[in-house]
Protein backbone atom coordinates (compact mmCIF):
# COMPACT_ATOMS: atom_id res chain seq x y z
CA UNK A 1 0.00 0.00 0.00
CA UNK A 2 2.84 2.40 0.86
CA UNK A 3 4.48 1.61 -2.47
CA UNK A 4 1.32 2.54 -4.36
CA UNK A 5 1.03 5.89 -2.52
CA UNK A 6 4.68 6.62 -3.27
CA UNK A 7 4.18 5.86 -6.97
CA UNK A 8 1.16 8.15 -6.98
CA UNK A 9 2.99 11.00 -5.18
CA UNK A 10 6.25 10.75 -7.13
CA UNK A 11 4.84 12.16 -10.42
CA UNK A 12 3.07 14.92 -8.48
CA UNK A 13 6.33 15.92 -6.74
CA UNK A 14 8.26 15.89 -10.02
CA UNK A 15 5.55 17.91 -11.80
CA UNK A 16 5.37 20.64 -9.13
CA UNK A 17 9.17 20.80 -8.83
CA UNK A 18 9.43 21.41 -12.56
CA UNK A 19 7.17 24.47 -12.34
CA UNK A 20 8.91 25.79 -9.24
CA UNK A 21 12.40 25.64 -10.76
CA UNK A 22 11.43 26.76 -14.27
CA UNK A 23 9.70 29.86 -12.86
CA UNK A 24 12.74 30.85 -10.83
CA UNK A 25 15.29 30.54 -13.67
CA UNK A 26 14.38 33.49 -15.87
CA UNK A 27 17.62 34.40 -17.64
CA UNK A 28 16.24 37.63 -19.08
CA UNK A 29 14.45 39.00 -16.06
CA UNK A 30 13.94 42.75 -15.91
CA UNK A 31 14.73 44.81 -12.83
CA UNK A 32 11.82 45.87 -10.65
CA UNK A 33 11.92 49.54 -11.62
CA UNK A 34 12.83 50.90 -15.06
CA UNK A 35 12.03 52.96 -18.12
CA UNK A 36 12.78 51.28 -21.45
CA UNK A 37 12.57 52.69 -24.97
CA UNK A 38 13.97 52.35 -28.48
CA UNK A 39 16.20 55.10 -29.90
CA UNK A 40 17.85 54.86 -33.32
CA UNK A 41 16.95 51.16 -33.50
CA UNK A 42 18.67 50.43 -30.16
CA UNK A 43 16.85 49.23 -27.05
CA UNK A 44 17.64 51.19 -23.91
CA UNK A 45 16.84 50.34 -20.30
CA UNK A 46 17.29 53.01 -17.64
CA UNK A 47 17.18 51.45 -14.17
CA UNK A 48 18.98 53.86 -11.83
CA UNK A 49 17.66 56.61 -9.60
CA UNK A 50 19.42 59.47 -7.83
CA UNK A 51 22.16 58.87 -5.29
CA UNK A 52 20.57 61.08 -2.61
CA UNK A 53 16.92 60.03 -3.17
CA UNK A 54 16.56 56.38 -4.30
CA UNK A 55 19.04 54.02 -5.95
CA UNK A 56 16.49 52.52 -8.37
CA UNK A 57 14.47 54.34 -11.01
CA UNK A 58 11.41 55.78 -9.28
CA UNK A 59 8.16 57.69 -9.45
CA UNK A 60 6.41 59.78 -6.84
CA UNK A 61 3.71 62.37 -6.29
CA UNK A 62 4.96 65.86 -5.44
CA UNK A 63 3.13 69.21 -5.38
CA UNK A 64 0.16 67.75 -7.27
CA UNK A 65 2.41 66.29 -10.00
CA UNK A 66 3.34 62.76 -10.99
CA UNK A 67 7.14 62.60 -11.25
CA UNK A 68 8.87 59.77 -13.16
CA UNK A 69 12.66 59.40 -13.29
CA UNK A 70 15.12 56.81 -14.56
CA UNK A 71 18.85 57.23 -15.16
CA UNK A 72 21.04 55.24 -17.52
CA UNK A 73 24.61 54.31 -16.68
CA UNK A 74 25.24 57.02 -14.10
CA UNK A 75 23.39 58.61 -11.21
CA UNK A 76 22.93 62.23 -10.44
CA UNK A 77 21.53 63.93 -7.37
CA UNK A 78 18.47 65.99 -6.56
CA UNK A 79 20.43 69.09 -7.66
CA UNK A 80 22.47 67.71 -10.60
CA UNK A 81 20.81 65.56 -13.31
CA UNK A 82 22.57 62.41 -14.50
CA UNK A 83 24.25 62.62 -17.92
CA UNK A 84 21.74 60.07 -19.28
CA UNK A 85 18.19 60.00 -17.97
CA UNK A 86 14.47 60.34 -18.64
CA UNK A 87 12.50 62.78 -16.46
CA UNK A 88 8.74 63.12 -16.88
CA UNK A 89 6.51 65.48 -14.90
CA UNK A 90 2.74 65.36 -15.36
CA UNK A 91 0.56 68.07 -13.85
CA UNK A 92 -1.87 65.44 -12.57
CA UNK A 93 -1.91 62.59 -10.10
CA UNK A 94 -4.39 60.48 -12.06
CA UNK A 95 -3.92 57.76 -14.68
CA UNK A 96 -4.57 59.01 -18.20
CA UNK A 97 -3.01 60.01 -21.51
CA UNK A 98 -1.01 63.23 -21.55
CA UNK A 99 0.51 65.00 -24.55
CA UNK A 100 2.84 67.87 -25.29
CA UNK A 101 0.28 69.28 -27.71
CA UNK A 102 -0.83 72.82 -26.95
CA UNK A 103 -0.67 72.67 -23.16
CA UNK A 104 1.87 72.49 -20.39
CA UNK A 105 0.45 69.51 -18.51
CA UNK A 106 3.38 67.31 -19.64
CA UNK A 107 7.08 68.03 -19.15
CA UNK A 108 9.33 65.46 -20.84
CA UNK A 109 13.11 65.74 -20.61
CA UNK A 110 15.67 63.32 -21.98
CA UNK A 111 19.35 63.85 -21.21
CA UNK A 112 21.88 62.08 -23.44
CA UNK A 113 25.55 62.53 -22.60
CA UNK A 114 24.65 65.73 -20.76
CA UNK A 115 22.63 67.29 -23.62
CA UNK A 116 19.01 68.12 -22.79
CA UNK A 117 16.28 67.16 -25.28
CA UNK A 118 12.62 68.16 -24.94
CA UNK A 119 9.46 67.96 -27.10
CA UNK A 120 9.34 69.60 -30.50
CA UNK A 121 6.47 72.05 -31.04
CA UNK A 122 4.03 69.34 -31.97
CA UNK A 123 2.66 68.51 -35.33
CA UNK A 124 -0.28 66.12 -35.39
CA UNK A 125 1.93 63.07 -36.00
CA UNK A 126 4.84 64.25 -33.82
CA UNK A 127 3.22 64.71 -30.42
CA UNK A 128 5.04 63.45 -27.36
CA UNK A 129 2.54 61.26 -25.53
CA UNK A 130 2.72 59.61 -22.11
CA UNK A 131 0.00 57.21 -20.99
CA UNK A 132 -0.11 56.39 -17.28
CA UNK A 133 -2.09 53.22 -16.71
CA UNK A 134 -1.39 52.60 -13.02
CA UNK A 135 -0.60 54.76 -10.02
CA UNK A 136 -0.47 52.54 -6.96
CA UNK A 137 -0.02 53.63 -3.36
CA UNK A 138 3.49 54.30 -2.03
CA UNK A 139 5.68 51.16 -2.37
CA UNK A 140 3.50 50.03 -5.29
CA UNK A 141 4.19 50.98 -8.88
CA UNK A 142 3.54 53.63 -11.49
CA UNK A 143 3.22 52.08 -14.95
CA UNK A 144 2.56 53.26 -18.47
CA UNK A 145 3.93 53.85 -21.98
CA UNK A 146 5.29 56.74 -24.05
CA UNK A 147 6.50 58.02 -27.40
CA UNK A 148 8.60 61.18 -27.58
CA UNK A 149 9.72 63.47 -30.41
CA UNK A 150 12.55 65.62 -29.07
CA UNK A 151 15.07 68.33 -29.96
CA UNK A 152 17.84 70.21 -28.16
CA UNK A 153 16.90 73.68 -29.37
CA UNK A 154 16.98 73.23 -33.13
CA UNK A 155 13.19 73.10 -33.51
CA UNK A 156 13.42 69.93 -35.62
CA UNK A 157 13.24 66.37 -34.39
CA UNK A 158 16.65 65.12 -33.30
CA UNK A 159 15.58 62.17 -31.13
CA UNK A 160 12.60 59.81 -31.34
CA UNK A 161 12.01 57.61 -28.30
CA UNK A 162 9.54 54.92 -29.29
CA UNK A 163 8.03 51.88 -27.60
CA UNK A 164 8.60 53.48 -24.20
CA UNK A 165 7.61 51.39 -21.18
CA UNK A 166 7.38 52.82 -17.67
CA UNK A 167 7.46 50.50 -14.68
CA UNK A 168 8.63 52.42 -11.65
CA UNK A 169 8.56 51.87 -7.91
CA UNK A 170 6.51 54.60 -6.24
CA UNK A 171 8.57 56.12 -3.46
CA UNK A 172 7.34 58.41 -0.67
CA UNK A 173 5.38 61.44 -1.81
CA UNK A 174 7.18 64.79 -1.91
CA UNK A 175 10.56 62.98 -2.16
CA UNK A 176 11.56 64.64 -5.42
CA UNK A 177 10.02 67.28 -7.68
CA UNK A 178 12.40 68.69 -10.28
CA UNK A 179 15.78 70.12 -10.95
CA UNK A 180 16.11 73.90 -10.58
Amino acid sequence: MKCIRFLFLLPLIIFTSFFFFSGSCDSESMPNSYITFTLDGQSNSFELGLSDIESEAFGNIASGNTILLAAGDDTGTSTIPPDNCVYIRILSTNPGTYTSAFDSILVFYYWENGTLYYPVTPLVDQTTTVTVDTIDAVSGSIEGTFTAYLHSGSGTIEKMLTGGIIKLKRINDESFYQWP
